[in-house]
């Protein structure tokens, strides 16, 4: 089963996401290593063939479908390339006389489980062992049960790739299971962590865990880096400075991984070039470094001889106050300060506003004697704003204060929003905010990985997209009731965040907004709600989540909205809901209770895929659709309820779920589904119908 929601990674590695290609390799690279090695019995063939796989599957990424294609699509690539480069060796050929056993394994298929929890890194042993038995089998059983264990394909997908019949699949299969079942029960009793664990999960387990049957660590980072380089090369991926492209790959040749040998003659030369320019950076940096200390030390002289002759003239003016001086602007008292220029204050006497130069009174206007205190710190200097008419957007923070503090007016402007990156990667923990704020640009707080809390005025609408994507310290939100745009991303991977309660008056949501939010418990709506539409991947891989409420107003679920929500345990969905988006409720292995309302319209592709602890459904009248693959893998389905209004259900809807039944009205698609695929329905009947009747 997809446990990351592969389909949300193609999609984003579609646009050259770095992290989803690298997601993609390590959760495939190890299933696909260990099948080919079995095939050609060479590691380098091995690697050799499964780079010029990747690079073939990446380029080709438009042409999958689904995500579980990825893992499909390498497979039969590569196990078609070892098939070419080892014609006289025939690996793959699997015994007719297998095909005895399929009726055994189709009538009592293994029910695998994912066990995250086992000590992996102690019992690598234990992972070695069981694999050591699945490599005594012939290289056809080793090929099937690692497509069928570990990448999850069924019957009739290996049968297609390795170009035989499915019954021959299923029988291979069963001959695995008694082979080799007996003898990982007997490794399984050697530690109490396997205690209550099924052979046929542990394989599972050991092929995730084994460290001694694949490259190390290191070989495999090296080995990563020159598949990179080949994906640059063939135009998939934009290099960061590539001084010519290279033409598209068609082929990579075998034995290319390893890099070139060098002379060492060669080597000396090169090292001494690098050598050379080595020390020129540092002397260029030497020179600028010490021209920039120079030009700050003229800039603290020229400080110090202004200072002095500032305090040589007010101690004139003080001593000889019938004389006069002309005094520089510099000393002028503007009416209202400007934050472009230095302040100055006056004690003890007031400066007529009129005043454009400062003049000593003569001996009949004289009054007492004062004194000018020059101010040369610039309030909020740290703050960087631009200012719009009377508005002012703050668009940096220079400051070393992990609290700073954002007045509501600067240079007698109002301050209204916070700009885009505007205190982006800081260190600050905290922020007050004025209530004249109305929007937080895009980027505003990325990545302040120490930023704890912070409390939006009463005033802000607006929340752009990222704004405080990566602040994996932020526990705790408050989202003001003026509220109307949530941007995508905007509290992506915010790991620490444990709630947030969205209010009525937000009208537009973005994708992803609380994506990989993994201590996120619960979200709520306030009352009367006005948003229409949740965004793609809103919930994605939440795994705290236990439970939703879908707003009365909401019309859609779209794709991925909870995809690997593993905590999630009960959905309620309003009237007013017509559509759950493919791969939805995606392995939401705890959900047990999901209340319809009375509008749902259709039901697409995995919506419910994996959700095992479903145990009934009961769909409403009205529904029309229910797609491809929409309930596989919820094993503990024993009930579904299907009205007459369903006309087409898709193929692999309910593959894997062993135990149901399907309850729905005579000569429906339902009944006609159920009977062509062998499912018991509520109401026994004895009418059967022509295989070639497609609802699918």
């Amino acid at each position: 089963m997809n446990q990351r929601g592969k389909w949300q990674l193609i999609l984003m590695a579609r646009e050259g996401d770095r992290h989803a290609i690298d997601e993609l390799f390590y959760s495939s690279f190890r299933p696909a290593y260990l099948i080919l090695s079995a095939i050609t019995g060479d590691k380098q063939a091995s690697l050799d063939i499964l780079a010029e796989g990747y690079v073939q599957i990446f380029q080709h990424l438009d042409t999958l479908e689904t995500g579980d294609g990825f893992d499909e699509a390498l497979n039969r690539y590569t196990i078609d390339r070892a098939r070419a480069l080892f014609p006289s060796r025939e690996y793959l050929r699997l015994a007719d006389e297998s095909r005895v056993f399929a009726a055994d394994f189709r009538h009592d298929p293994p029910q695998l489980h994912d066990f995250d929890t086992l000590p992996a890194m102690n019992l690598s042993a234990r992972a070695d062992e069981i694999l050591a038995i699945m490599h005594a089998l012939p290289v056809p059983q080793q090929v099937c049960a690692y497509l069928y264990y570990y990448i999850d394909l069924a019957p009739e997908t290996i049968a297609d790739i390795l170009r035989t019949a499915p019954d021959t699949i299923c029988g291979t299969l069963q001959q695995v299971r008694q082979s080799i079942v007996p003898q990982i029960d007997s490794v399984l009793k050697k530690s109490i962590a396997f205690r209550g664990t099924d052979a046929e999960s542990a394989i599972l387990w050991a092929l995730r865990c084994t460290q001694t049957n694949v490259p190390a660590a290191g070989e495999t980072e090296v080995y990563y880096q020159s598949l990179i380089e080949k994906l640059v090369a063939c135009g998939f991926l934009e290099a960061s400075s590539a001084e010519e492209e290279e033409p598209i790959i068609d082929e990579i040749p075998m034995q290319d991984i390893a890099p070139p040998k060098e002379h060492k003659l060669l080597h000396a030369i090169f090292s001494l070039r690098t050598l050379i320019i080595v020390l020129s950076v540092l002397v260029v940096v030497g020179l600028f470094v010490g021209v920039r200390q120079l030009h700050k030390y003229n800039e603290r002289r020229n400080r110090i001889h202004t200072a002095s002759e500032r305090t040589t003239l007010s101690l004139l003016a003080t001593a000889f106050p019938s004389e006069h001086y002309i005094f520089s602007t510099e000393f002028e008292a503007p009416t209202e300060p400007e934050a472009t220029t230095e302040e100055v204050t006056v004690t003890e006497t007031e400066v007529p506003t009129e005043t454009t130069a400062t003049t000593l009174p003569t001996e009949t206007e004289r009054t007492e004697p004062t004194s000018p205190v020059i101010t040369t710190t610039k309030p909020y200097a740290d703050l960087q704003r631009s200012v719009h008419g009377n508005a002012i957007t703050i668009t940096g923070y220079t400051g070393s204060s992990n609290s700073p503090v954002i007045p509501d007016k600067l240079d007698g402007k109002t301050v209204t929003a916070i700009g885009e990156n505007a205190f982006a990667n800081s260190n600050i923990s905290s922020i007050r905010l004025p209530n004249t704020i109305t929007s937080i640009g895009k980027n505003a707080f990325r990545n302040c990985s120490s930023l704890q809390n912070i409390a939006l005025p009463s005033g802000v609408t607006t929340i752009e997209a990222d704004a405080f994507h990566g602040c994996s310290a932020l526990r705790t939100v408050v989202l003001p009731s003026s509220l109307k745009q949530l941007g995508s991303q905007a509290f992506y991977a915010c790991y620490s965040l444990t709630g947030a309660a969205l209010p009525a008056s937000l009208t537009t949501m973005g994708n992803s907004v609380f994506y990989d939010c993994k201590s996120l418990s619960r979200c709520t709506f306030d009352a009367n709600p006005r948003l229409n539409a949740l965004g793609d991947a809103t919930f994605f891989n939440c795994t705290s989540l236990e439970s939703f409420t879908v707003p009365a107003s909401v019309k859609a679920i779209p794709s991925n909205c909870f995809s690997g929500c593993r905590s999630l345990e009960s959905v309620s969905m309003p009237a007013s809901l017509t559509n759950i988006g493919q791969n939805a409720f995606l392995d939401c292995t705890l959900l047990s209770s999901v209340k319809f309302g009375s509008g749902l319209r259709k039901i697409e592709a995995s919506a419910f895929s994996g959700c095992r602890s479903l145990d009934e459904v009961t769909l409403p009248s009205g529904t029309t659709g229910i797609g491809a693959s929409a309930f596989s893998g919820c094993t503990g389905l024993r009930m579904i309820t299907i009205p007459a209004s369903v006309t087409n259900i898709g193929t692999k809807a309910f593959d894997g779920c062993r135990n149901l039944v399907i309850d729905c009205p005579k000569g429906s698609v339902a009944e006609q589904y159920a009977v062509r695929n062998h499912i018991e329905l509520a109401n026994s009947s004895d009418v059967t119908y022509n295989d070639d009747t497609n609802s699918e």
